[in-house]
């Protein structure tokens, strides 16, 4: 579920058996379909100018403020895998998601892909972003964690970090925690 600026909120419901996006206009208790969206529906949220984001198995979608109707943002690398996770940055405004090949950028309220890291040999597990637009990340397949800089494509190892880490969390000063399986925070 998410809500826009306006109070409109938008839901994932069963539909045909699989989850579809709906949305529900403020004052109403009659929620509208979206259409244009195919897949199995597994995220949805809204940027700041009310556009809505709809990740499927099939890619992901753009719904502009006002409008019942998404269109498919393309450029998604389906190589690895369809669609799997969808994050805002700290700031709101860019948006960013992951599939089987790779993490991509995506600045909001446009349809331009960025790729930040494709291919099957680093794929991020989970991963946050700063007030910066720094991004870390933990990789699937070697367990490490890194941090990419704004505008860069290659990502850095961060070393030191000994134990399991089960979450990474930026605060207000970009300030990075680190949490282990331990319970330590770094």
């Amino acid at each position: 579920m998410t809500i826009d600026n306006n109070e409109n909120i938008y839901l994932l419901f069963f539909d045909n058996e699989r989850l579809s996006p709906f949305l529900l206009r403020k004052n109403t208790n009659i929620p509208i379909k979206i259409n244009g969206v195919t897949g199995h529906t597994s995220h949805i949220f809204a940027d700041n100018n009310n556009n809505i984001y709809v990740g499927s198995g099939n890619g992901l979608y753009m719904l502009k403020s006002g409008e019942t109707t998404a269109t498919k943002i393309k450029g998604i690398n389906k190589k690895y895998g369809s669609f799997v996770n969808l994050y805002k940055d700290k700031k709101y405004d860019i948006i960013y998601f992951k599939t089987g090949g790779g993490l991509y950028k995506l600045n909001g309220g446009e349809n331009k892909l960025s790729k930040i890291i494709e291919g099957k040999t680093l794929e991020p597990l989970f991963f946050t972003s700063d007030y910066n637009h720094h991004t870390y990340y933990k990789d699937f397949f070697d367990k490490n964690i890194y941090f990419l800089k704004k505008d860069q494509i290659l990502p850095n190892k961060i070393n030191g970090i000994n134990n399991n880490v089960i979450s990474i969390e930026t605060d207000k000063k970009n300030n990075v925690y680190f949490i282990t399986n331990v319970v330590y925070i770094h």
